[in-house]
């Protein structure tokens, strides 16, 4: 087994994690030079490369950048499993550094070899070897066995870099950095967008070059990487007897998430959105072609477009930065995904297209984003490198399948546009898969009520950036009487996303809109009259109680408008207590700006926290209680205390 050292963590804070901005500007390099390489060797493969006149380069057709995407593809098939077997073996900043310099080295060679005096491809400077759609490419293997060896070093390259992101930041930013490198990449695709697109077609040597120092430069970040945990060599046999312990390592990465059935259904996911993502890149070319022109700015146009919607996603989950709801966020991403996939590749209209890539990549983005964080999260560390290269071969064996067929496709463009429909049916057919499997199953004892339970906890998560101290303290089952402070209309949602089970909360009937009467019969609320004892819903409460179900109640009777001082509570709670027997749960929550009533907070940004107090039966409490008058009143007062004893304890441990 290798060793591991635990050093000091990473900075809480993104923006005073200096590791963290080496990984997205070397990202951002890398993204740029991804993205000119595909269009100088789009632009050299296509129409025009024999006629010398680049700057009336036409793509070809669909085919081409299908079979570009194939040979880059390809060896994360072939080598995947072991780059991840090698992110976890070897350190991870100094497999980055190598992949980046290699891959820089390879492109220089071909800038190289590139003859000086010409912008680009000239008649008469390389030999046929083979046609495709009627089109003579000039030495098409070179291409294609550069392609190939770049991606080598990227299959390599990228289990790496997703395995080192929690070990530069931690779990808690994990979200955020992972949009930010995302979006950072993007960023690095869409400046490659913009500056490749006219210097490929005019200038293709200095394009080829330009794309050799974006790997190169940027690449000399990485040793200076500085994450919590330190790796050593491991060491082990050698000869025959360590060649079969590689294999057995990397066999038991592939065990690993077959004996792990959550990451096996994000695996599965990803499949299914990295093979559309190859068909949608594919029909970007073929719209170009048909619907746009043809020309290689169009391509470009479409290419941006998904770029600039993946950056917008990356940004949205960056300002979330949620560690709950991926379910929820991968299913909406999957079902909004297909209507404007068939529109794409059917309205002519350039701009409406160039809107329906951005919405694509929109969701593209926040998928991609969301499967990644929730495999390092569910993954330990010593298998991350192995996870994330099998996820990669298990979305790029699709990709590359359909990269092939459409390469060899007689007629790709007319056949593009199908596939992308068949895609397109099949993300609605995942997406209500995931809505039944993970998004109306769960703890609560209707669909609806899991739905519900689901999107609260996202929203509490990404408009309140909620934190939750205590939450075992409430017990899993049996009756639960739930005593809280109210600062705001948010108080119900913020305590009931903490918890996995249902909580019949207890409200005033004046405050219960009748346009939301679906949100109070879902959640079984408990209707209560403000003016004075009402016995209905007392007699509701004990009964719901002596269910062995949880029941909420505020006390105070209605919003503080001075969080600080804790009103009395009603001697009604005491009488509930006595009459259900009921475990008493304290809940402390503040967080909330005061005085903003019951309904704005739901749309303002807080920074909001429950604390869940030692569970008390009605007899301990009884126990510490001197003789009084009311017994009610004393017993109620001494609840608010326990309340009020948890506001010095409102930290995340």
């Amino acid at each position: 087994m290798d060793r591991l050292r635990v050093m000091s963590q990473p900075p809480a804070r993104l923006s005073r994690n200096l590791s963290f901005h080496f990984l997205w500007s070397s990202t951002f390099a890398s993204g740029f030079g991804d993205r000119l390489a595909m269009l100088c060797f789009a632009v050299m493969m296509g129409q025009g490369v024999t006629s010398g006149a680049l700057s009336e380069v036409r793509l070809a057709d669909a085919s081409i950048i299908a079979a570009i995407n194939f040979w880059f593809f390809l060896p994360y098939v072939i080598w995947g499993p072991i780059a991840g077997w090698l992110a976890d073996r070897l350190p991870r900043k100094w497999l980055m550094f190598t992949c980046d310099e290699a891959r820089g080295v390879l492109i220089l060679i071909a800038y190289m070899m590139l003859p000086a005096q010409s912008s680009g491809a000239v008649p008469g400077m390389y030999e046929t070897w083979v046609t495709v759609a009627g089109v003579e490419l000039p030495h098409t293997w070179k291409v294609w066995a550069l392609m190939f060896s770049i991606g080598m070093f990227a299959s390599t390259f990228s289990p790496a870099r997703n395995s080192v992101i929690p070990n530069v930041v931690g779990m808690a930013a994990l979200q955020r950095a992972n949009a930010v490198v995302l979006g950072m990449g993007v960023i690095g695709n869409l400046f490659g967008f913009l500056v490749g697109g006219p210097l490929s077609e005019t200038m293709i040597r200095m394009c080829i070059f330009a794309c050799a120092m974006a790997y190169l430069l940027p690449g000399w970040m990485w040793p200076f990487l500085r994450t919590p945990a330190v790796r050593h060599a491991h060491h082990g046999p050698k000869g025959i007897k360590a060649l079969r312990l590689v294999f057995t390592d990397v066999a038991d990465g592939g065990l690993y998430i077959f004996r792990h059935r959550p990451l096996l259904k994000l695996v599965c996911t990803f499949i299914l959105f990295w093979t559309g993502s190859q068909v949608i890149m594919a029909a970007g070319s073929a719209i170009a072609v048909h619907l746009y022109g043809g020309k290689i700015g169009d391509f470009a146009l479409i290419g941006g477009g998904f770029g600039v919607g993946m950056l917008s996603g990356a940004l949205l989950l960056g300002l979330i930065n949620s560690r709950k709801g991926g379910e929820i966020i991968i299913t909406a991403g999957l079902l909004s995904a297909a209507p404007f996939l068939s529109l794409l590749v059917v309205v002519p209209n350039k701009m409406v297209g160039l809107g329906l890539a951005v919405v694509l990549g929109m969701t593209g983005g926040m998928l991609m984003i969301t499967i990644n964080t929730m495999l390092q999260q569910l993954t330990a560390d010593g298998f991350r490198g192995r996870v994330m290269a099998f996820k990669d071969l298990a979305g790029d064996v699709g990709g590359v399948l359909i990269n092939l067929v459409i390469w060899q496709m007689a007629d790709a463009d007319r056949h593009i546009i199908t596939l992308a429909h068949v895609f397109a049916v099949s993300l609605v057919i995942a997406a209500v898969y995931g809505v039944r499997q993970h998004v109306v199953r769960g703890p609560m004892r209707t669909g609806l009520q899991n739905l519900l339970w689901r999107v609260t906890r996202l929203y509490c998560q990404a408009l309140h950036r909620l934190r939750v101290t205590g939450a075992h303290r409430v017990p899993r089952e049996g009756p639960v009487l739930l005593v809280a402070n109210h600062i705001a209309g948010t108080d119900p949602l913020l305590v009931q996303a903490a918890l996995p089970r249902l909580v019949r909360w207890m409200m005033a009937r004046d405050m219960m809109k009748r346009s939301l009467g679906w949100a109070w019969r879902a959640g079984e609320v408990i209707g209560v009259n403000r003016d004075g004892n009402d016995r209905a819903a007392m007699r509701e409460a004990i009964e719901v109680l002596c269910d062995g179900q949880v029941v909420g109640i505020f006390p105070e009777g209605q919003i503080n408008e001075e969080p600080s001082e804790l009103m009395a509570f009603q001697p009604g709670l005491a009488l509930i207590a006595e009459k259900a027997d009921a475990l008493i749960v304290p809940v402390y929550i503040s967080g909330m700006r005061p005085g903003l009533g019951p309904w704005k907070p739901l749309w303002r940004l807080s920074r909001s926290r429950v604390v869940f107090g030692e569970p008390v039966s009605v007899e301990q409490l009884k126990a510490g209680l001197a003789e009084a008058d009311d017994r009610h009143a004393a017993l109620s007062g001494a609840i608010r205390d326990r309340v009020l004893a948890l506001a010095d304890c409102d930290i995340e441990p």
